[in-house]
């Protein structure tokens, strides 16, 4: 893979080498998931990233914003054109949210888990964010602009205010700091190999691993204003609710939170669809 350092400020290039596509690293930008889109659509191969070393209009899920002061964090974007139907997009989601979580812990941080759709856990705590932004043609995907971001070196005075969830970063879990290069290359690298492990033994292989990480399996989850248990996913990525009158809720996208103290024990109607329901 080539990195390609663009300097914004003294419009200096750098390149160096390692094996499988391009990093793009801008000093400085707005958004690099609309750098990587302007790019796809001027015929860039796949596995072309960008990453930022500072992202000041960045946005996750739902429209979330997430900024990336200097130097702190990873903000990084890479193309993909996968061969998938429209319904299986949500399977790379999954797919980078299980990379981040096995680099992670080959890092030294303990027990990093998920939470659906595109969250990365250490101790109930976000420590990174995925977002899938895809371009259909009919029911196929054309291609796919996937998102990362993940807290590295930020301390607790770089989380102001109050968050759905507590932010951590890799800084605060380990005491030790990581380059940003390094930490966009790492990643890359796992989720091509599990993108690759994908094509060749399908999508099933990939919620399988993501259910192995799967922090709120069992637990109460609140949902638009309503109280479920997290009773598996379907083979589309889409989350089921038992909830409490014994009827089952499919989530396509949303905030999903778990309430404090969850129980495990089942709710009515957690024997439902177990057919269709990945983790039941």
């Amino acid at each position: 893979m080539t990195v390609i350092r663009e300097d914004l400020d003294s419009s200096i290039l750098q390149e160096e080498a390692f094996p499988g596509g391009k990093i793009v690293v801008l000093s400085r930008t707005l958004s690099t998931q609309d750098v990587a889109k302007d790019m796809a659509l001027r015929g860039e191969p796949s596995w072309t990233a960008v990453m930022a070393l500072e992202q000041t209009s960045g946005r996750g899920r739902s429209g979330h914003s997430w900024i990336s002061p200097p130097g702190k964090n990873l903000a990084l974007s890479v193309i993909l054109r996968p061969s998938l139907p429209s319904e299986q997009s949500p399977v790379l989601s999954m797919l980078a949210g299980v990379a981040v979580a096995n680099v992670l812990e080959s890092k030294g941080v303990s027990a990093a888990a998920l939470k659906w759709p595109n969250d990365v856990l250490v101790d109930n705590k976000k420590i990174a964010g995925i977002l899938i932004e895809a371009t259909m043609i009919k029911d196929r995907v054309r291609d796919v602009i996937l998102g990362l971001g993940v807290n590295l070196n930020s301390d607790q005075s770089d989380f102001p205010g109050s968050f759905p969830l507590p932010p951590t970063s890799y800084l605060l879990c380990t005491g030790k700091p990581w380059d940003v290069l390094e930490a966009a290359q790492a990643f890359l690298s796992e989720i091509r190999a599990l993108y690759e492990d994908m094509e060749a033994r399908g999508p099933e292989i990939v919620r399988e691993r993501w259910l192995a990480k799967w922090a709120h399996k069992g637990h109460l989850m609140t949902y638009d204003g309503k109280v479920g248990r997290a009773h598996g996913v379907s083979r589309e990525g889409f989350l089921i609710l038992s909830m409490q009158d014994g009827s089952q809720v499919t989530v396509v996208s949303g905030d999903v939170l778990p309430v404090a103290s969850a129980e495990t024990s089942p709710l009515p109607g957690d024997d439902r669809h177990q057919e269709e329901v990945w983790g039941s």
